[in-house]
C-alpha cells in the first residue's frame, strides 16, 4: 500500500524495493520471490496512479498533432513509439514518477505504458529488492555495519548492470535507425 501511495508523496520507488528487500526477501529464495512479487504490485500501482494523476491534471497542457516547437514535437514522438519510450526509460533508471507523470500528461496509449512499466521496470524492481535481500537485517537492527550476502549482491549486480546495457543497445540502435521528418 505504501508502494502505491508513494508518487503522491514523492518518495523514491528504489528505496521502497530496497526497503522491501531487507524486511521481506532475506532468508530463503522463496522470501526473495514474494518480496520481488509485492514490489511488482507495488510499484505498477503506483506507476498507475502517477500516470492517471498526470493524465488528469495534465489535460490541455501540451495539445496533440503537429506543431513547431521542440516540445511539441518530442512529445508527439512519445506518443508515436509509446511502449518503446517507456520501455527504455524503465531500463535506464529514469526518475520512476516522473517518467509516469509525464506519460500521462502526454496521453500516451495506456496499454503501451502499462506493458513497457511492467517489463522494463522488472529488472531494476528485481536488482533493488534483491539489493536490499543482501543486506543482513540483525546487523543493521544492532547498529553495526551490515554485511552483505556476496551471491544475492553479486545477482543484484549483475542484473542492475545488464539493465543499463540493454538499455543502452536500444538507444543506440534506435538513434542509427532514419527518422521521418515531422512536418510543421
Amino acid at each position: 500500500m505504501v508502494f502505491a501511495l508513494h508518487p503522491l508523496v514523492f518518495s523514491s520507488a528504489a528505496l521502497l524495493g530496497i526497503a522491501g528487500g531487507v524486511l521481506f526477501g532475506a532468508g530463503s529464495p522463496t522470501d526473495l520471490v514474494w518480496a520481488v512479487v509485492y514490489a511488482v504490485i507495488g510499484s505498477q500501482s503506483a506507476a498507475h496512479v502517477a500516470y492517471w494523476i498526470g493524465r488528469f491534471f495534465g489535460a490541455g497542457l501540451l495539445p496533440e498533432g503537429k506543431q513547431a516547437n521542440i516540445i511539441a514535437r518530442y512529445a508527439e514522438r512519445l506518443r508515436r513509439h509509446s511502449f518503446e519510450t517507456i520501455f527504455v526509460m524503465r531500463l535506464l533508471f529514469l526518475p520512476f514518477d516522473l517518467v509516469d507523470y509525464i506519460a500521462g500528461i502526454l496521453h500516451i496509449n495506456w496499454k503501451a505504458f502499462a506493458l513497457a512499466t511492467l517489463l522494463g521496470a522488472l529488472p531494476g524492481t528485481v536488482a533493488f529488492v534483491s539489493f536490499g535481500a543482501s543486506i543482513d537485517l540483525r546487523q543493521l537492527a544492532q547498529g553495526a555495519a551490515p554485511t552483505f550476502n556476496p551471491r544475492v549482491f553479486g545477482f543484484s549486480l549483475a542484473l542492475f548492470v545488464i539493465s543499463l546495457g540493454i538499455a543502452r543497445w536500444l538507444r543506440r540502435r534506435e538513434q542509427l535507425q532514419p527518422t521521418p521528418a515531422v512536418q510543421p
